[in-house]
């Protein structure tokens, strides 16, 4: 997936920001990223990865520009036998009954963070593709381009919602703060009505990468 490095979309809040530092503008580009993600859950991937036989949780793997907070779909795939792939229905754990024979997974749950419990516990290996929902981390430099192509005036508004809302600086605005930060909540809401309507256009494929298994 193309990334885009943060300080090659800075010029257009830098000139409202006047003498913020660099460092400044991308975090404030990184921190409207984070939350415009985490209340849309628009940035969606494809994940591919395989269970282990007597193994109930997975991690999502690891990534230095995006981490899973969400996950939103599950397919598995039997490798020998009816090789047709099956939806897996999102379930709770609580309701799990205890000391189930190993077997096919039905059901998944999300484990906050980034990690994916099935059930019953497989009981061989089982190609999966799973529909992740992430966000740039707190230490990116660069988000993926995708959020650019439709919310990239919403992230930036988000930007200047909180730059200009420091108190004490030369670009200090507390009035376009208010309306800057009207216009990142409305472009939220978008995104959000966008997201579940199922949009096909949000979908994309990862980097593929191994899960790590767990012990259970």
């Amino acid at each position: 997936m193309a990334q885009t490095a943060l300080i090659d979309i800075i010029p257009d809040i830098a000139q409202i920001c006047r003498k913020a530092p660099n460092a400044t503008l991308i975090r404030a580009l990184n921190r409207s990223a984070r939350e415009f993600c985490k209340q849309t859950r628009w940035m969606r991937l494809a994940l591919v990865g395989a269970t282990e036989a007597g193994t109930l949780l997975y991690s999502m793997g690891s990534d230095p520009d995006l981490e899973v907070i969400g996950l939103k779909a599950v397919s598995s795939t039997a490798r020998t036998g009816n090789t047709r792939a099956r939806a897996l229905q999102v379930s709770t754990p609580t309701g799990w009954l205890p000391g189930q024979p190993n077997a096919a997974p039905m059901r998944y749950a999300y484990v906050p963070e980034g990690q994916m419990a099935l059930n019953p516990t497989p009981d061989a290996v089982y190609d999966l593709l799973l529909t992740i929902i992430v966000q740039p981390t707190l230490a990116a430099n660069s988000i993926p381009g995708q959020l650019l192509t439709r919310w990239d005036r919403v992230i930036k508004a988000g930007a200047l919602a909180y730059l200009l809302e420091v108190p004490g600086q030369p670009w200090t605005d507390p009035v376009q703060a208010v309306a800057k930060m009207r216009e990142f909540q409305s472009g939220i809401n978008n995104a959000r009505a966008d997201e579940q309507r199922d949009y096909q256009a949000g979908t994309f494929i990862a980097r593929r990468r191994p899960f790590v298994v767990g012990s259970m």
